[in-house]
């Protein structure tokens, strides 16, 4: 909930690295929805409470998604990402 409220408190963000974090599929769906015409550049490695996510595919002008040992995802989000 603290992360959530603090996205908030973070208009047009164009870089966003919650590498080594504790969120979860809710702090991602709130990306989405609050940075899908600003965000270019998503770095969530390393995240293991990641156990599924929404389609990153409303992230307009995302150029960069970094994922790197986040093991928990599930093989249908894999696919939503592709």
């Amino acid at each position: 909930a603290d992360m959530i409220d603090a996205l908030d408190l973070l208009p047009g963000i164009l870089r966003l690295n919650l590498s080594f974090t504790s969120i979860n599929d809710r702090v991602v769906t709130k990306i989405c929805e609050s940075y899908f015409e600003s965000l270019v550049e998503l770095r969530i490695d390393s995240c293991q409470v990641l156990l599924d996510t929404p389609s990153l595919a409303k992230l307009k002008k995302l150029q960069i998604l970094s994922l790197k040992q986040c093991r928990k995802i599930a093989p249908t989000a894999m696919e939503n990402i592709k």
